[in-house]
């Protein structure tokens, strides 16, 4: 998680004053919260400022007293972490004082160890583990959780506006905040483990519910889901990130399909992440529309002058195989004004940018696909609702067979080679048995018969045969070492993953 898209405001970020929200409990109506025994019915809103919709943050409270921190609720990632007082470059405000936390604890068997924490697309973090209290509004952590003291992070990562990141994917991705903070205080208080986002440009109130939703922000509209897959590990298969089987993604002319991409839906990243040959696909079908008379692209980035329509470009489709229904697409589409952003150079000039950009291996998607739908991330159905998504029959995407006649035609030339074959060699050995003619076979007889990539020797012959099928002479078919698929530790959205230069 928690990717931003940075490069155009290194030198034109000013420091914000550091927004204090209010988090709120309050009851929902029953039929808006996910089926579970024993549930609460409560549900705690977090409201969240935008930062240039860069990222999104909320209120966390760490210590006791609690100390208040703007954080990054991250699904592309499973740890928390907060900044710590020695952390003098470092993104944000306010700092954690660990000797003002009377329930601080650094011993830990893990704990009081510098190291990194993690790493980001936007550079790594460094710190120390420690334990304390957690508070979610006005609920507290009846016993200390894990989490990261960070005293040093990438220089990229200063020009945000965070204090720290509260992640919300499964156990197994996290590197040290095993059980999830967030989900002992859920499950302390008997709330669902479900979170509902609510991503708005910076005109609009953003918000992040857990434990249901707010029907007021669904309004008319309904959700359709689609299922949670686990990430294949070595052994078995395990819950990492929110990954989700995608169909297609299409815009245009141009269409991508690949079952074996993973898809990963990531509120820490602020684009959208796609293949680089679908990704100049979509930039060719941008060129080719009107609204692209005054636009400019280069090294994957599509720029546009403020006031072009990007209405005018045409919608970028994403289809999902839909929750519990075979044979059914969950369809969510993009304008092109979802799928451009504003920003500015440094030099203060306003731009429409395309919120896309390329990697290899894999799908992120990120704000800028998230601005679109009301989002439901719902670990105990192991599903993920979008609203407004319609609901399509699936696309067939068997490569077509070939015709019969043909496979038909190649059976019937073969047959006649091998007759040709057969009877080339019968004229071949009845002539040899003429007096006189014997010498016309220039391959010495051996007993046996002809030895194939043998030496005419016997002596020297190595044997068997002299061709080997495949051609490879380290790996046998089917060798597990003969896959290339990364494994799961670098599969981190924004890491090893997300790399630029593959744009």
């Amino acid at each position: 998680g928690m990717t931003p898209y940075t490069a155009l405001f290194v030198a034109s970020v000013a420091a914000a004053r550091t927004m204090t929200v209010k988090v709120d409990r309050r009851v929902l109506p029953r039929d808006t919260l996910p089926s579970i025994p024993g549930a609460s019915g409560f549900a705690i809103d977090v409201p969240l400022s935008n930062f240039r919709d860069l990222q999104y943050m909320g209120a966390v409270k760490v210590g006791t007293p609690p100390q208040e921190f703007s954080v990054v609720y991250d699904t592309g990632s499973s740890d928390l972490w907060v900044t710590g007082a020695e952390c003098f470059h470092c993104s944000g405000k306010r700092r954690f004082y660990a000797f003002n936390s009377t329930t601080f604890d650094r011993g830990c068997g893990v704990c009081g160890i510098d190291q990194v924490l993690d790493n980001y697309g936007s550079g790594p973090v460094e710190g120390y583990i420690f334990e304390d209290r957690v508070t979610l509004g006005d609920v507290t952590s009846d016993s200390n959780v894990r989490m990261g003291y960070v005293f040093a992070m990438g220089e990229q990562q200063t020009n945000l506006q965070d204090e720290g990141i509260m992640g919300l994917g499964f156990d197994a991705l996290a590197s040290y905040s095993v059980p999830s903070p967030l989900d002992t205080i859920l499950k302390q208080e008997g709330i669902e483990l479900s979170y509902a986002f609510y991503l708005k440009s910076t005109s609009e109130q953003s918000l992040i519910t857990f434990g249901g939703y707010d029907p007021d922000l669904l309004g008319s509209e309904s959700f359709e889901s689609v299922k949670v897959l686990p990430t294949q590990v070595r052994g078995g298969e395990v819950l990492t990130y929110w990954t989700i089987e995608m169909q297609e993604i299409s815009i245009g002319s141009a269409s991508y399909h690949s079952p074996s991409t993973t898809t990963i839906v990531d509120t820490g990243t602020s684009l959208i992440y796609v293949d680089p040959n679908f990704l100049q696909d979509v930039i060719k079908n941008l060129i080719n529309s009107e609204a692209s008379r005054y636009c400019r692209q280069g090294r994957g980035i599509f720029l546009c002058p403020e006031d072009v329509d990007v209405s005018k470009f045409p919608d970028l489709e994403f289809r999902f195989a839909r929750y519990g229904n075979p044979g059914n697409d969950t369809v969510v589409t993009l304008s092109g004004e979802d799928y451009f952003i504003d920003v500015q150079s440094d030099s203060g000039v306003s731009f429409k940018r395309l919120g896309l950009e390329g990697t290899r291996n894999i799908v992120i998607l990120g704000d800028v696909f998230l601005r679109k739908t009301y989002t439901l991330f719902d670990k105990t159905n192991l599903k993920i609702s979008f609203s407004g998504a319609s609901v399509s029959p699936s696309k067939n995407y068997d490569k077509p067979r070939k015709s019969p006649i043909v496979f038909i035609v190649v059976l019937i030339v073969i047959a006649g080679l091998a007759a040709i074959f057969g009877i080339a060699m019968l004229t071949r050995q009845w002539w040899s048995r003429i007096p006189g003619n014997a010498s016309i076979s220039r391959r010495p007889r051996q007993t046996g018969g002809y030895r194939l990539g043998g030496s005419a020797n016997p002596s020297q012959s190595g044997g068997g045969v002299g061709y080997r099928l495949g051609g490879n002479s380290g790996q046998e078919m089917g060798d597990p070492a003969a896959n290339n698929t990364p494994s799961i530790s670098s599969q981190r959205p924004g890491y090893s993953l997300v790399n630029n230069e593959d744009m």
